[in-house]
């Protein structure tokens, strides 16, 4: 009976090393956010902007700000990441536009190989608790990694 005892732990430690490893694995890791990322998609309130106007807009990271250029300018914003968070949380502040600095906005974001969702609520410390932009002021974007 001991043994049996003795073997059924084992087996439960193992399974609960192999959770532990597969959480790790799936923690954000904000490093690879650094790049230059291409649109896939964009919606805001529940209607999807035209891909033609998004075939010529980029989002650049860098450690600590993110730029986005497009057709209504350059957007520049800091923003920091809480990847203990599931998902993981993004606060971000406006910092150099065309229309002035200081607007901010709280999302949630998760990556997948080489493409990324951002869902967040402009002019808002209140980030969205899922992936979509349907109802109110959210708005979801998928990017993909430029190659």
């Amino acid at each position: 009976m001991r043994r049996f005892l003795t073997l059924g732990m084992v087996v439960i430690l193992a399974g609960s090393s192999v959770v532990i490893a597969d959480d790790k694995d799936k923690k954000f890791d904000p490093a690879k956010l650094v790049g230059t990322w291409t649109y896939v998609s964009a919606e805001s309130g529940g209607q999807k902007k035209d891909k033609d106007a998004l075939k010529d807009q980029t989002v650049i990271f860098t450690k600590d700000k993110l730029t986005l250029k497009g057709d209504q300018g350059m957007f520049v914003l800091k923003y920091d990441v809480d990847a203990t968070k599931t998902p993981a949380a993004i606060k971000m502040e406006i910092v150099e536009s065309p229309v002035g600095a200081g607007a901010k906005a709280a999302g949630i974001l998760e990556m997948s190989g080489d493409d990324l969702k951002i869902c967040y609520n402009p002019e808002s410390d209140k980030p969205p608790t899922r992936f979509e932009a349907k109802e109110g002021m959210a708005r979801l974007l998928v990017l993909r990694r430029a190659k």
